[in-house]
């Protein structure tokens, strides 16, 4: 899924889904898909040895998927890129 898909379901999200049904629906899914890809990959990188074995690999992948939702929304009115570097420093140093 490219950036332009994601950008279109976070839209979504925020525009559509409040108001109607069948919205919901499929961006519960995009978001649950989002979810399931970064879990996997941090089970995948804690049985590599990459990763630490006491992470939290589910609530880790939620608190990506949250946040991922969160800055493609925040990236729309243009923030300072010191804030959003921040941020993302953050949460790479919730995978140490």
């Amino acid at each position: 899924m490219g950036l332009t898909a994601v950008s279109f379901c976070v839209n979504t999200i925020v525009e559509l889904a409040p108001h109607d049904a069948q919205f919901e629906m499929v961006t519960k899914d995009f978001e649950m898909k989002l979810a399931d890809l970064f879990q996997q990959k941090i089970e995948q990188g804690i049985r590599s040895g990459e990763l630490a074995t006491e992470l939290d690999a589910v609530g880790i992948a939620r608190t990506l998927t949250v946040s991922t939702v969160g800055l493609i929304v925040m990236l729309k009115a243009r923030p300072e890129r010191a804030f959003v570097e921040s941020v993302a420093t953050v949460l790479l140093r919730l995978l140490k």
